[in-house]
């Protein structure tokens, strides 16, 4: 696993402008928590300390307090993918959709005529992965392309709640990918009660092309499922209803008998 990401942000003309070099920071500063959130599901956060700084190109080398390996990775394989010729089917593990959106919207700091970025490279132990262009929207964009919708539901533990985005996550059950669904003022209510638990939410389910679910959106049903804790476990054999942990042999025999 790599230990440290470094951002190099090189200019297109001689020098960044303060707003920039500001604004870079701050879009990178988001993607990384996205995704380490994604990785580590510690609602807290998690600190990233900045291990050296370069003025030539303004370069910036960070990592994880402590144990972050599996972040690192996570960012890096990310970039590489999203970056690269070939045209991903899906996103990358641990890249929800507000990572994938804060990525997408960093084509703000390449349309900048003076000042702005001409390219961001990016690397994980001093090895490069990847460069973010001004072509990031559309290269980010390639993974929607040819997803479709239905209505649908889907199971999975909630979260994450956002409420400046109006919106809360998911797990999904099956992929173990997060899900994003859309927060009416209706459900905002209903939904904090539901934090941590296991929920089934029906509405419109946005897919990608291998249909794994990624965005739900005119909710009609958000559902608590959790099971009860004194919810009487079935056995191999064994048919709890019926026979209170008794033997499906036994039980037989004594229907007979």
């Amino acid at each position: 696993m790599a230990d440290s990401l470094t951002f190099e942000l090189r200019p297109k003309s001689d020098a960044l402008s303060l707003e920039t070099l500001i604004d870079s920071i701050s879009d990178l500063r988001k993607l990384i928590e996205l995704v380490d959130y994604a990785v580590t599901r510690d609602k807290r956060g998690r600190s990233w300390l900045v291990e050296r700084i370069q003025s030539s190109a303004p370069t910036i080398t960070t990592r994880p307090e402590m144990d972050g390996g599996a972040s690192v990775d996570a960012i890096a394989n990310g970039i590489q993918i999203l970056t690269a010729q070939i045209e991903p089917k899906e996103p990358p593990m641990y890249w929800t959709d507000d990572a994938l959106d804060g990525l997408r919207d960093m084509r703000r700091l390449f349309r900048r005529k003076k000042g702005g970025v001409e390219r961001i490279v990016v690397r994980a132990d001093g090895q490069d992965v990847g460069a973010i262009r001004d072509n990031i929207r559309q290269q980010v964009d390639r993974v929607t392309h040819g997803g479709y919708s239905m209505l649908s539901s889907v199971e999975g533990t909630l979260e994450a709640i956002n409420l400046r985005r109006k919106r809360f996550t998911i797990w999904d059950r099956v992929s173990g990918r997060p899900v994003s669904v859309l927060l009416t003022g209706e459900t905002r209510e209903q939904v904090k009660l539901m934090l941590d638990k296991r929920v089934l939410v029906a509405g419109n389910v946005y897919y990608y092309r291998t249909g794994i679910p990624r965005l739900i959106t005119n909710a009609h049903t958000i559902r608590d499922i959790t099971e009860p804790p004194d919810r009487p476990k079935a056995g191999f054999g064994s048919i709890p209803e019926l026979g209170e942990g008794t033997s499906g042999s036994e039980l037989l025999r004594t229907l007979r008998d």
